[in-house]
């Protein structure tokens, strides 16, 4: 609840909002269903080196 709300915030005063921490496929799957479709956090990616980011962000 707390979650949509903050979502629904950000929406109505035009604001970007990327959701952080995201670490499954449900949490994901949640925030898409609300309109969030900025996210980081383990699901995505674990924390990468400067080198290994540059190889991730040329594969994705």
């Amino acid at each position: 609840m707390l979650t949509k709300t903050m979502l629904d915030i950000g929406h109505n005063l035009n604001i970007p909002v990327v959701a952080t921490g995201v670490e499954t496929r449900d949490q994901r799957d949640f925030l898409a269903a609300h309109g969030c479709s900025r996210v980081q956090g383990h699901y995505i990616s674990q924390p990468l080196a400067r080198p290994a980011l540059a190889e991730w962000l040329t594969r994705h």
